[in-house]
């Protein structure tokens, strides 16, 4: 298993023209096909309020994840769920949570959440709509969200956690990565391990209000 990383050492614009033309044009014609159907925005919060959490929540409901939890007996994304709970309990400074929406005409299409610990910003969720799938949503939200990390400088690189091939349209830095097993009893060694697992380092503190959080969200 192997990781894409973009390093951020430079403006946008000289990114954008370092991935060549084809990158450029692909991208402006996401942009445009969208724009067709209406009122198209991106945006992005800090808090992961209930409401925002909703929209996530939605927006999961109507992607082709939710076919294949269906068929795996599954009934929600516990990853999701973690990063969610760990990211509202968590009690480290360096750590934010922002999420980036695809909206078009009041309807959320997409999605994606990065964690930024110190200078280094993970992509850990993204998702989409399929209903719009021939439109690139996810594409879209995620080159926003690129766009804006290279605009403000906030972080010295992007880590998608793995290594996709619509990922090397951003980079093609690919580094090996590295699983460690941990034990599963307990809620605090889970958190642990899934935040190892997305090469971030930091432990998260879990409490009893938490616990009711995550519950809360299962609907």
């Amino acid at each position: 298993m192997r990781q894409c990383i973009v390093p951020i050492n430079c403006s946008w614009d000289e990114f954008a023209k370092s991935r060549g033309r084809r990158f450029r044009k692909h991208l402006r014609l996401i942009g445009r096909n969208l724009d067709r159907l209406g009122s198209c925005r991106t945006y992005f919060v800090d808090n992961l309020t209930n409401e925002v959490i909703d929209k996530i929540l939605a927006v999961e409901r109507r992607s082709w994840k939710e076919i294949w939890r269906k068929r795996a007996g599954e009934r929600i994304d516990e990853d999701l769920l973690l990063v969610i709970h760990g990211s509202v309990a968590c009690s480290q400074r360096d750590l934010r949570c922002r999420v980036w929406f695809l909206e078009l005409n009041d309807n959320i299409l997409a999605y994606t959440i990065i964690l930024q610990f110190k200078r280094n910003a993970i992509v850990v969720k993204t998702s989409y709509d399929m209903r719009y799938e021939k439109l690139s949503p996810g594409i879209h939200v995620m080159n926003s969200a690129i766009r804006e990390l290279f605009d403000s400088q906030v972080a010295s690189e992007v880590d998608f956690l793995t290594d996709l091939p619509f990922m090397r349209r951003w980079g093609s830095i690919s580094l090996p990565r590295m699983r460690v097993m941990m034990s599963r009893r307990g809620i605090v060694p889970v958190m642990f391990g899934i935040f190892l697992r997305y090469t971030l380092a930091g432990l998260f503190v879990l409490s009893a209000k938490g616990r009711q959080f995550v519950t809360n969200t299962e609907r």
